[in-house]
């Protein structure tokens, strides 16, 4: 979450430097006095814009937050089959009864989360095509709480404010497992919040997941300086060429190699260790759309449970939901590259050169 917010606050702040350049030339879409978009172009770019909010808004939840905490959680069941067979003793004139044989196989059962589309259909199941957005509405009042809390916060230094956040909220955010992980039931999300007495039972590792969010960012910041990145950066900015356009471009390869190292090697991990406390946490007589650890976790204990295998199956589901989420975005692109040139013409070159300056 701290990632997210980080990530949000950075775009927000440029969108907002952008409009104020809008602001101060006049607007980029001007040619001369007359307007380059027709009232009809600017409808329907608007009206584009906002069905691609809500798509990928909805995706990025499914796909990047539902399924993959659903993977986390999940705990795989083994099928047990027991085979009885007889033998009769080898002397038939004894009236012993006969010797029974069993025969005991465990065959491991393939995940839910396996395949995106087994967990849409179990999903599907479970809650109607509404499941998909299962927790939607508390997911969204956690998050619009981490940015009014993160506001709150803002006086504390080196991210300490979005870590005291997500400490302060970890029952929330426990609660939004809850209510993806259990079953359906009438009862509205704020009345199955889970008691302010399990704060203490995951205070430590929303802490930890939290601080491993922040050096995420922290150390590919620090990564970043120490190779002089910034300093390119600036120069570029203030119009100046850049000496040498290869090195930089791998500095920023670099970056980002470490940026993602620390994601998946420890930002992920901890977090499935966190969701699967919070799933353990669930009151026994809550049923479960998936199978889960139903005794209580410690953090040791949840550290254990999450083996390779488990990894690399969230890591899957990750991967997959970036996938689709990035295929939204292209079509999304596509679409609007073809109605500027409808609308356009000619003009279009012109328009992308004036916005590219802006940007």
């Amino acid at each position: 979450m701290a990632i997210m917010n980080s990530v949000t606050n950075h775009i927000v702040r440029r969108g907002m430097d952008i409009h104020q350049a809008h602001q101060s030339s006049g607007g980029h879409r001007k040619h001369g006095d007359k307007s380059l978009l027709t009232p009809l172009a600017i409808a329907t770019l608007a009206f584009t814009s906002i069905i691609f909010f809500f798509t990928i808004m909805m995706a990025s939840y499914t796909y990047g937050h539902l399924i993959p905490t659903l993977a986390m959680v999940e705990t795989p069941t083994a099928l047990l089959i027991e085979t009885t067979t007889t033998e009769e003793k080898e002397d038939s004139t004894d009236k012993e009864p006969l010797l029974e044989q069993c025969e005991v196989t465990l065959i491991q059962q393939t995940p839910i989360t396996a395949s995106i589309r087994t967990t849409l259909q179990h999903l599907r199941v479970n809650g109607g095509f509404s499941g998909r957005y299962r927790g939607l509405s508390m997911f969204v009042v956690y998050f619009l709480l981490c940015s009014q809390f993160s506001i709150v916060f803002s006086f504390l230094p080196y991210g300490l404010g979005d870590v005291l956040t997500m400490i302060v909220l970890s029952t929330i955010r426990m609660g939004w497992t809850h209510a993806i992980v259990s079953a359906p039931s009438p009862l509205p999300w704020f009345r199955r919040l889970p008691s302010v007495k399990t704060f203490k039972k995951i205070a430590p590792i929303t802490a930890i997941v939290a601080l491993s969010e922040e050096l995420s960012i922290g150390v590919p910041f620090l990564f970043a300086g120490a190779l002089g990145l910034f300093k390119s950066i600036d120069r570029q900015a203030s119009g100046e060429t850049i000496e040498d356009p290869e090195a930089c471009l791998l500095k920023i390869f670099a970056v980002a190699a470490v940026f993602f190292s620390c994601v998946i090697l420890v930002v992920v991990p901890v977090t499935m260790v966190m969701a699967r406390i919070h799933a353990s946490l669930i009151e026994e007589n809550v049923d479960t759309i998936v199978s889960v650890h139903r005794e209580p976790l410690s953090i040791k204990e949840a550290w254990k449970s999450v083996d390779w295998n488990a990894r690399v199956h969230v890591y899957k589901a990750y991967l997959k939901g970036f996938a689709i989420q990035m295929s939204i975005m292209i079509l999304f692109s596509a679409v609007v590259y073809v109605q500027l040139v409808m609308f356009l013409g000619p003009k279009f070159p012109e328009v992308i050169t004036q916005y590219m300056l802006m940007v």
